[in-house]
């Protein structure tokens, strides 16, 4: 029997229709877009095995 691993899908939301700042999730925080730094954190978890 071949076993084969089980892709894992991870889904960050990130809605852009703030009333108080449209697009906030994309505005720049220190030279990057604010969704930058989730994005980085959930790589760095999942390359340290932390997700799977």
């Amino acid at each position: 029997m071949n076993k084969k691993k089980a892709n894992t899908v991870g889904v960050i939301t990130a809605r852009g229709g703030s009333k108080g700042l449209k697009n906030k999730n994309i505005l720049p925080l220190l030279g990057k877009p604010v969704i930058y730094y989730t994005i980085e954190k959930a790589i760095e978890k999942q390359t340290a095995g932390l997700l799977s």
